[in-house]
């Protein structure tokens, strides 16, 4: 693995909120199915690193130690907590008329509840 980059939401900041990110949407063999992230559901099959083999690597590469992965994992799921909920609002609100974006509702709450529930609060 070279690179990792999100156009759409690319900022100049701390590299470990990408990784948390990253680790927070890479979905492992070992992970239930039918979760909030499915669309990256390809890493399940044979062959793909698990997701602390990944950040293992990243350690090595750079040298950091990621004892705080879990933290900017946190911040990630609750940056997209508030980014689906802006697209909710707006599709509730009448100002979008995309389905998709009415359909987050329960989205929201979901990851709200995966962050708490990941940040052990």
């Amino acid at each position: 693995l070279e690179a990792i980059l999100d156009w759409e939401m690319a900022t100049i900041g701390d590299p470990l909120a990408d990784l948390g990110y990253f680790a927070t949407l890479y979905v492992d063999s070992g992970d239930p199915e039918g979760g909030l992230f499915e669309l990256s559901s390809v890493t399940r099959t044979p062959g793909f690193p698990s997701r602390a083999e990944l950040i293992a690597r990243y350690e090595e590469a750079t040298g950091r130690a990621m004892t705080d992965i879990v933290w900017y994992q946190t911040l990630a799921l609750w940056k997209a907590t508030i980014f689906m909920e802006g697209n909710y609002r707006r599709a509730v609100s009448g100002t979008t008329d995309d389905p998709v974006l009415k359909a987050f509702g329960d989205s929201v709450v979901a990851l709200a509840e995966n962050a708490q529930e990941l940040s052990g609060a």
